[in-house]
């Protein structure tokens, strides 16, 4: 019924793929412009270690400092920013690996800045398609099966937000309304398949990866809805900004503040369905600050994940993701 996601670095296969092989030409194209021909760059010991060892010092860097994070939301000059930042931590690796080395004097310096030079350029042009790429294919939906909890009047915008920040590639395959019985309609493009009272049993019944509950701040949250989902282990997201406290639970909003990086939220546990506060390192918020407010919506036995505000959030200031 659900289908385990990438999680980290490794979901980013694909750029960190395709940088690896950037950086390999650019040394090759730095070697070519330089000595007119490669066919010594693989017998000369010296520089086979170097493009082993920048290969190398390219996928820690990637791995350490989540290059690839929020790739798919950062524009053209950030993206160009993230190339520069990745080349010169390439560039000092290099030049302190030849400086410690035997032979490291006989290592061309031309071609150490030409191979900067010729991976910015690559690097940045590839990361930029590759991403029109993906971004296009999140337009056509992917394997992923959401169905969205709403109320009416808030439904067709919560529709329109989630196609155009579908990052994870959702199928929106169904529609709950939770104040009127529409079932067989469709609005904007996708089927109204319950009401409120029939939700959970209709759930039950389909292939559902995950749902995500939103409802206009005059409408209570569905929190009966929400338990019996958690019960049979389904993957939930709400709308943090709007989630209110209820008995037995912490609130969220007032003087309550949401910290995350890249505007991503890691709310887990495996038990059953409360909310509490917690302060340090966790196994499901990725290691963030220990000085941090951390908060666990809990369930039973699947790690779920909250998308950030630009995902939950219909209105225009869904820009603002450091903190809600």
């Amino acid at each position: 019924m659900y289908r385990k996601k990438s999680r980290g670095w490794y979901k980013h296969k694909d750029f960190i793929l395709i940088d690896l092989a950037c950086l390999f030409m650019a040394l090759i194209l730095a070697y070519l412009i330089r000595n007119g021909s490669v066919r010594n760059l693989f017998t000369l010991g010296i520089y086979r270690n170097v493009m082993i060892f920048v290969i190398l010092v390219d996928l820690f860097l990637i791995i350490l400092f989540e290059s690839y994070k929020g790739v798919l939301r950062r524009g053209r000059y950030q993206e160009l920013r993230s190339v520069i930042r990745q080349m010169i931590l390439i560039e000092l690796a290099s030049g302190l690996y030849l400086f410690t080395v035997s032979g490291g004097h006989a290592f061309s310096r031309i071609i150490l800045y030409l191979m900067g030079i010729f991976y910015v350029l690559l690097s940045y042009c590839t990361r930029i398609i590759w991403k029109k790429r993906l971004l296009h294919k999140m337009a056509e939906g992917g394997e992923h099966s959401l169905y969205i909890v709403t109320n009416y009047d808030l439904a067709s915008k919560v529709i329109q937000n989630v196609k155009e920040h579908n990052y994870n590639r959702y199928n929106i395959n169904g529609l709950i309304l939770i104040d009127k019985d529409m079932t067989g309609k469709e609005i904007a493009g996708v089927p109204v398949v319950a009401d409120l009272n029939n939700a959970s049993s209709f759930i039950c019944q389909q292939w559902v990866d995950e749902v995500f509950v939103n409802v206009d701040e005059t409408y209570p949250y569905p929190q009966e809805l929400i338990e019996e989902l958690l019960e049979m282990g389904m993957p939930v997201h709400v709308n943090l900004a709007k989630v209110r406290s209820t008995p037995g639970q912490k609130q969220f909003g007032g003087n309550w503040r949401i910290y995350s990086s890249d505007n991503h939220h890691e709310l887990c546990h495996r038990q059953t369905g409360t909310c509490q506060k917690s302060i340090g390192y966790s196994g499901g918020t990725g290691g963030l600050l220990p000085d941090r407010n951390h908060f666990y919506f809990h369930s039973t036995g699947y790690l779920h994940q909250f998308s950030g505000s630009d995902f939950l959030l219909t209105d225009k200031d869904w820009k603002k993701r450091k903190a809600i």
